[in-house]
């Protein structure tokens, strides 16, 4: 007439610990790098380059990263069409300096030549006056000086009243009237010498 009912329950469990860890899908196994520089490079500077490279990107030797730095000859077809057409822009705004100076220059050298011009010309027309004044008072002198002697051989001046300067004008010309009355030919080739030093 006594019922007893009795349930164990042993778990046998092994201790565990898991671990999740999330990670970028790709991964650096090895790293290659080469480096391409000009043919003109020097071996130094090469082996410069090579360890800058390997220093900035971390190579790992173990893990068989390698570097390479090659010379080849680069291509200057682009540098050398881009210096030409700077040295074309440099060639042609030195032009326009040098046409602006010209210019500059044409304009200052003829407004000098024209009051050049100008100056000449009115030291011309300066110089013509004086000269014909100079000839209108020889003629005028002349001209008295033939009156005087007109009058004098007219009779109507004295020698008294005659200056010493008319005085010797007048010895001098009868003197020269006698010789040529006297001497022609002699007169004649003298005048020739005269004319020859001339």
């Amino acid at each position: 007439a006594n019922y007893a009912k009795k349930e164990t329950t042993k778990n046998y469990e092994i201790n565990e610990a898991k671990e999740k860890t999330v990670a970028s899908p790709g991964s650096i196994k090895r790293v290659n790098i080469a480096v391409l520089v000009n043919e003109d490079i020097t071996p130094v500077q090469q082996e410069s380059i090579q360890r800058s490279v390997a220093s900035a990107v971390g190579i790992n030797p173990d893990r068989g990263d390698t570097v390479s730095v090659e010379p080849l000859p680069f291509s200057t077809e682009a540098a050398d069409r881009r210096a030409a057409e700077e040295q074309a822009a440099k060639d042609a705004e030195n032009m326009k300096i040098m046409l602006a100076v010209a210019l500059v220059l044409l304009i200052i050298g003829s407004v000098a030549g024209y009051f050049y011009w100008k100056r000449k010309k009115r030291l011309e027309a300066e110089q013509a006056a004086i000269e014909e004044a100079e000839r209108l008072a020889e003629e005028e002198r002349l001209r008295a000086e033939a009156e005087r002697a007109a009058m004098l051989e007219s009779g109507e001046i004295e020698p008294e009243e005659m200056t010493e300067e008319e005085q010797e004008h007048l010895s001098e010309r009868q003197t020269i009237e006698e010789l040529i009355r006297n001497k022609p030919a002699e007169m004649a080739m003298l005048v020739k010498t005269w004319l020859s030093e001339d």
